[in-house]
C-alpha cells in the first residue's frame, strides 16, 4: 500500500493524498506495467497509430499523472518518447486518434 504523501510532494495539496507521481513508482511495478500496456494495446503508439521501435516506447497517461490520472491499465497507453513529450500534460482532446477505443 501507498503511504499518503503531505505537504509540497502532493500537487493538490490535501494534507492526506495517496497520489504518487509515475517516477516514484518502484522500477519493476513500472516495467510490469509497460508489458501489460503493450500486451493489451499493442505495439503501437496510441498517439500517432504508428509501431513502436525497441527504445523509443514509453507509457502515456489518458488523465495526466499531473492531474492525478492513476496509474491503471485503463489510463495507460504505448507511445514514441517524441509522441509522448509532445502532448505534455495536456489532456486527450477529442480530435485525438487512438489505436483502441475505451470501450473495446
Amino acid at each position: 500500500m501507498s503511504r499518503p504523501l503531505r505537504g509540497p510532494l502532493c500537487p493538490c495539496g490535501a494534507p492526506a493524498c495517496t497520489y504518487r507521481p509515475w517516477s516514484r513508482l518502484p522500477y519493476r511495478e513500472r516495467q510490469a506495467l509497460t508489458r501489460a500496456a503493450v500486451s493489451l494495446y499493442g505495439p503501437l503508439c496510441w498517439l500517432c497509430l504508428e509501431p513502436i521501435a525497441p527504445g523509443q516506447l514509453t507509457l502515456d497517461h489518458v488523465v495526466p499523472d499531473s492531474r492525478h490520472g492513476g496509474h491503471s491499465l485503463a489510463n495507460l497507453r504505448p507511445a514514441h518518447k517524441s509522441c509522448n513529450s509532445a502532448r505534455g500534460a495536456r489532456p486527450r482532446t477529442s480530435g485525438s486518434r487512438i489505436a483502441r477505443p475505451d470501450w473495446a
